[in-house]
């Protein structure tokens, strides 16, 4: 928004990147890498895009538009508008066609969810940048695996974080120091230009330390949203953009497409529990698994960490009319149960072949019996 709104002032690179919370050298470097074009060419071409519309108005003047734009003569902006349009600027005042040049950003309308996330705690997803990292060394014949670890980690327990401009006068000021978003706050999220110039993605980081990146660490005072994979989701679906996880780091990009299908994955997962009731008479025998599901345990466990209600998991093997299952008892605030979807979800991947998993909240008898162990996950 800096630029647009005083595309008819000098601009200066300096305080373009102050703006955008950034060195002056590492967002000019940034920004042409990845937008495919450097910072004045981005200015210059927003100006002859705009210029072009100011010239169909009947009363409106080429020397006044050459001048309000910037330039010295009216035959600087003639040559300068020809090279851009391919048209003279009397032609355009005529009926000619001419190009255009959309500004580099996105809105949205906030008005979700709290998400069940604890914001005082860094976002870190130390498994998922060890998978990210793998990608250098896998062999091409494992890197389909690979990706699928990636998507997994992605639908059940990461959470990122996206470069955001914010209205700080759309923020409520607790008395308890919590800040609250009214309801319609507008949020900017930054996006980046393809290297090749074939569109905006949006970037998404796993940590702090990766968001920095983009202005070299100097300036703390970048703002940053937490979102899920429902979230990023829901941005980026009505444009169909692509994102890229961590473009300073471990770079891996996602188009909409993919995105999309792991979405899907998740949604059918989610939907596949069912809740059911057990008889008084059901005979249930409880023990320890003789085979324990270790990598099944650190997902969830990795899931449970960044929720911040659940207090305590325990795993037993239950046989139920000869059925064998893992049972999984979840102690947290509130009501339990709305945490087994995604604890499912974490758990999917690594079920033994022929095997499943219950879930109960801890408070009855059966509960507390079955918990009568160390659990997995303890707070």
């Amino acid at each position: 928004d800096y630029i647009e709104e005083n595309l008819c002032d000098d601009i200066s690179i300096e305080d373009v990147a102050k703006e955008a919370y950034s060195s002056t050298f590492h967002f000019q470097r940034v920004f042409s890498i990845l937008c495919g074009f450097t910072v004045s060419d981005y200015i210059r071409n927003r100006r002859l895009a705009n210029a072009a519309l100011d010239l169909l108005d009947e009363k409106t003047k080429v020397i006044d538009v050459a001048f309000k734009y910037g330039y010295d003569t009216p035959e600087s902006f003639t040559r300068a508008f020809k090279n851009f349009h391919n048209v003279n600027p009397l032609d355009v005042k005529k009926g000619a066609s001419f190009k255009t040049f959309s500004k580099l950003s996105v809105k949205l309308i906030l008005e979700r969810h709290a998400m069940g996330v604890d914001v005082n705690k860094p976002v870190e997803n130390p498994y998922l940048k060890e998978l990210l990292a793998k990608r250098k060394t896998t062999p091409q014949e494992d890197q389909m695996k690979l990706l699928n670890q990636i998507a997994h980690e992605m639908a059940t327990n990461a959470h990122f974080l996206a470069v955001v401009h914010i209205d700080k006068s759309s923020i409520d000021q607790k008395d308890d120091g919590t800040a609250v978003f009214n309801k319609g706050s507008e949020i900017s999220f930054v996006l980046l230009g393809m290297p090749d110039g074939s569109g905006p993605v949006q970037p998404v980081f796993t940590d702090w330390e990766e968001l920095r990146k983009m202005d070299d660490g100097k300036d703390g005072n970048t703002d940053g949203l937490i979102l899920d994979l429902d979230d990023i989701h829901s941005l980026v679906s009505r444009d169909k953009t692509p994102i890229v996880i961590n473009p300073f780091g471990d770079a891996l990009l996602f188009t909409f497409d993919m995105l999309d299908q792991i979405k899907k994955v998740k949604d059918a997962n989610t939907a596949g529990i069912q809740h059911k009731v057990v008889g008084e008479d059901t005979r249930v025998m409880l023990g320890n698994p003789k085979e324990y599901p270790q990598q099944m345990v650190d997902s969830i466990i990795r899931y449970a960490e960044n929720e911040t209600d659940i207090k305590a998991l325990w795993l037993k093997l239950m046989v139920k009319d000869g059925e064998k299952s893992f049972l999984i008892v979840v102690d947290a605030e509130g009501d339990a149960r709305k945490y087994f979807p995604n604890i499912a979800n974490s758990a999917m991947p690594y079920i033994p072949k022929g095997m499943f998993i219950d879930m109960v909240p801890y408070g009855d008898e059966f509960s507390k019996d079955a918990a009568n162990g160390e659990p997995f996950f303890k707070r």
